[in-house]
């Protein structure tokens, strides 16, 4: 898209004066004119993520920018980020939504090659591959609010994964429990923060759930040595 003020002026008939040449001088001055963002640089930076803001931000010369314009900025491109994830995540959650449709029967689609396909497609290794399907499945199927605040820019990757993490084990109702508690507050919080008030909203929507995967996890403590 193109960036605000990137289209040609309107004429203005008659001579005019730009910096120290004199009106109806035959000199040119060549030095470039300055650009609509650099002069009103601010105009924009809260807008809420989308090609809008996009447009803002590409157009932006950091060193037209204060202090403060130069924090907006970056937290502008910060919601973009959040923003292009969620929009990834709803494409991958349509590519496990696929593969699971087409896995009782064939298809023009092979589910058990999923992973590997999205693998290939984005040069990640199949762990990752298989870890962001999960996570978009999570996202887009259980866990919506939790994307609707990513594609938001109200809470970034780091923290929806923070969400998923914490909620995986739990049945539907009680991660949407949990959801409900810790996502309000979650873009005013750093992810640690998050992840503290995380286990308490687990804890105390699933206390005897706690203790049972607690006992469980310890069971399955071992050693592994790889030559």
């Amino acid at each position: 898209p193109r960036p605000p003020g990137a289209s040609p002026a309107n004429s203005i008939a008659g001579p005019v004066a730009v910096g120290p040449a004199a009106v109806g001088s035959d000199e040119v001055d060549s030095r470039p004119a300055a650009r609509p963002e650099a002069r009103q640089p601010a105009a924009g930076l809260g807008a809420g993520p989308g090609l809008g803001l996009a447009a803002v931000l590409a157009g932006l010369d950091p060193a037209a920018l204060d202090d403060g314009q130069l924090l907006g900025a970056v937290a502008g491109w910060d919601r973009m980020a959040s923003w292009t994830a969620a929009g990834q995540l709803a494409m991958l959650a349509g590519v496990a939504w696929r593969a699971e449709r087409d896995a009782a029967g064939p298809g023009p689609y092979e589910a058990q090659f999923a992973v590997d396909e999205v693998a290939a497609g984005l040069r990640w290794s199949r762990n990752a591959a298989s870890y962001r399907l999960e996570l978009a499945a999570q996202l887009l199927g259980r866990m919506p609010e939790t994307w609707g605040a990513l594609a938001g820019g109200t809470v970034d990757l780091s923290k929806a994964r923070a969400i998923v993490a914490a909620t995986m084990p739990l049945s539907d109702a009680v991660a949407r429990r949990v959801q409900a508690r810790v996502l309000p507050r979650a873009s005013g919080q750093t992810l640690g923060q998050l992840k503290v008030s995380l286990a308490r909203a687990v804890l105390a929507a699933d206390p005897h759930g706690v203790k049972d995967r607690r006992e469980k996890a310890i069971r399955q403590r071992r050693v592994e040595i790889y030559p």
